[in-house]
């Protein structure tokens, strides 16, 4: 039985896995977490993401949107009323940390029962999602 279960780094300040550097934790997400920049990806995720999640046929599978626990209260507060309504949703929560050993929490926390996975193939998949977003919004 195979799982399908996607990843949505939602300004989750990980270690590594960006194209664009900072200095520090704080630099980062300050940069992360502007104002301008969150709505932005609100606005992305409303418009793109959450219609299309909402209208799958298929219902068996898991939409993991990963953040970090520096996320300002009113984005994980808007997040929650965004997706409350899609049983597939699971908000994980995570401190800052390397972004492949992230990731594989993630998996482990979304129920995977596989032993191993293709962390490679997630981080070039959702590396390509990320930077064809920015690119098309010019972030």
């Amino acid at each position: 039985m195979m799982q399908v279960i996607s990843i949505c780094r939602f300004s989750y300040p990980a270690e590594g896995g960006f194209q664009r550097e900072h200095k520090s934790l704080e630099e980062r997400c300050a940069y992360l977490h502007d104002p301008t920049r969150l709505n932005v990806r609100f606005n992305c995720l409303e418009t793109l993401t959450l219609p299309s999640i909402r209208g799958q046929s298929d219902a068996d599978f898991t939409f993991a949107i990963l953040i970090g626990d520096s996320l300002p209260e009113a984005a994980k507060d808007r997040l929650k009323t965004l997706t409350a309504d899609i049983p597939q949703v699971q908000i994980i929560e995570r401190e800052s940390g390397p972004y492949r050993q992230i990731t594989q929490e993630v998996v482990e926390a979304c129920g995977c029962q596989m032993q191993s996975y293709v962390p490679n193939f997630v981080s070039m998949m959702m590396t390509r999602s990320v930077y064809s977003l920015s690119k098309i919004f010019e972030l």
